[in-house]
Formats: structure tokens, sequence, C-alpha cells
């Protein structure tokens, strides 16, 4: 066989030296932004699962009686509605609202760990005495 067949095939090892170093580049280049993509991705994990408890705790509120809420919520001992589960803590007051007589303001207080810094949440809703 003619040796002149055989040169044009295959790479030079230039040409392998780069494609390698150029791959190494990009991998480098991946798992400099993996950790930041972990932590946001777990951020957003922990803000849903933050919503879903007040909007669970909204809806114990909503079921309650006015009456009931205001004599078992709006004690310095604390609410029934109270808990927590898993890594989260919620806390739960009714207060007197100042825009109007039988309308009472709901805080609900969401805590929990990340970081090993203390979070916390805070979400208000209103509620009517539809009785008065």
């Amino acid at each position: 066989m003619n040796r002149r067949c055989f040169r044009g095939i295959g790479f030079t090892l230039i040409e392998i030296v780069v494609a390698v170093s150029l791959f190494v580049v990009g991998l480098i280049g991946v798992f400099a932004v993996l950790p930041t993509v972990l932590k946001s991705s777990k951020r957003t994990a922990v803000s849903t699962q933050v919503a879903l408890y007040s909007r669970k705790i909204l809806t114990e509120v909503k079921l309650k009686d006015y009456s009931w809420l205001k004599e078992y919520c709006s004690s310095p001992s604390g609410c029934p509605l109270d808990g927590g589960k898993g890594d989260f803590s919620w806390n739960v007051t009714v207060e007197d609202s100042p825009l109007g007589k039988g309308l009472s303001r709901v805080r609900i207080l969401i805590g929990w760990q990340e970081d090993e810094k203390e979070k916390q949440e805070e979400f208000y809703t209103y509620i009517g005495n539809l009785s008065f």
C-alpha cells in the first residue's frame, strides 16, 4: 500500500491535547457553578415549603369560628394552631385590627434553620366577624 493514503487519517498529538484541554476547561466551569445552583435549588424548595405551610395554616384559621380565634389565639400563652413539622415551626396570633371594629389581623410566623442561621417569614391576613 501507498504511504500517502494513510497520512490524512486520524488526529495529530497537538489536536488531541487541544481538544482535551478545552474539555477540561469546560468541566471546571461546570463544576464551579454547581454549588451555587444546588444552594439556589435548596432555597427555592424551602420557600415553597414555607408558602405551603402558611396556606395550610391559613385554611385552618378560616375554618375556625371568629370567637374561638379571638379567645384562644389572642392570649400571650399561644394559640392551639401553633405547631411545627420537621424543620419548620409556626406561631399564629390574632389581634384587633386598626382598620375597624369586627376585623382582626392574623399573623402567621414560620421559622426554620438554614445554613446554621434561624430564618423566619411572616404572613398576614385579616378576618372579620360576620355576626356583629
